[in-house]
């Protein structure tokens, strides 16, 4: 099931926006402040991000930026009057494709298929890469095999799933709800206890000094990211 986030304050276009995807069986979730949005991203998972420019674009802070800080979610932005001539500086700021309002409701279903379907092709690829290697960390997924500095480390399978994640997001900011369901695809109660569980786990496997981790980081109220 497809999830989607908006955020858009305008009733009308916020309504449409809702047909258009429920036509497609996709969930859609509504924010009508940036920074609303950006807990819910921070916080769960979606697949797309639709965005009206003129609440992405506030003085204080690029959305698309901020977002690309701890997030790879695709954003799909909806130029308002104000910014229908500046769609590459939304693009340089993250964004990942652009219309302009009023669009056409077959163009903007069309364009988020498009987004979705790169993102498919993009984790297909990842998938089928065999090693994922960071600094001195190499997993072979298809043998399940970690080494930290070329020495073999037994790793769960569950702790080898969430540092796959980390790994093949290095950079990324990931909530502990976001990771759950990726590496474990499964959204619970006490999940984020449970993260912090196995992250502790795998720093007492990966780390030359778990308790001031070199690789596997936190961010304080936002969650973990392995370093790029």
């Amino acid at each position: 099931m497809v999830k989607v986030l908006t955020l858009e304050d305008d009733h009308d276009y916020a309504e449409i926006i809702h047909a258009l995807f429920l036509g497609e069986a996709w969930t859609v979730e509504t924010a009508e402040k940036s920074t609303d949005a950006l807990e819910r991203i921070r916080n769960h998972v979606f697949d797309l991000c639709v965005a009206t420019s003129r609440l992405a674009a506030r003085a204080e802070f690029s959305f698309c930026a901020m977002v690309r800080q701890h997030s790879s979610l695709p954003i799909l932005l909806l130029l308002d009057a104000e910014h229908a001539d500046s769609p590459s500086w939304f693009l340089d700021e993250g964004a990942d494709a652009c219309l302009t309002k009023p669009f056409r409701p077959r163009d903007l279903r069309s364009t988020a298929r498009a987004l979705l379907r790169r993102v498919s092709l993009s984790q297909k690829a990842a998938a089928s890469t065999d090693e994922v290697v960071a600094h001195s960390v190499r997993l072979s997924i298809s043998r399940r095999q970690a080494m930290v500095s070329g020495r073999t480390i037994h790793l769960a399978p569950r702790e080898f799933s969430l540092l796959h994640i980390l790994m093949a997001n290095r950079g990324c900011i990931l909530s502990r709800s976001q990771l759950a369901v990726r590496a474990w695809g499964v959204e619970f109660d006490g999940a984020d206890r449970e993260v912090d569980v196995y992250v502790r786990r795998l720093r007492n496997k990966i780390e030359n000094n778990p308790q001031s981790p070199e690789f596997l980081l936190t961010e304080r109220g936002f969650g973990y990211r392995f370093r790029r």
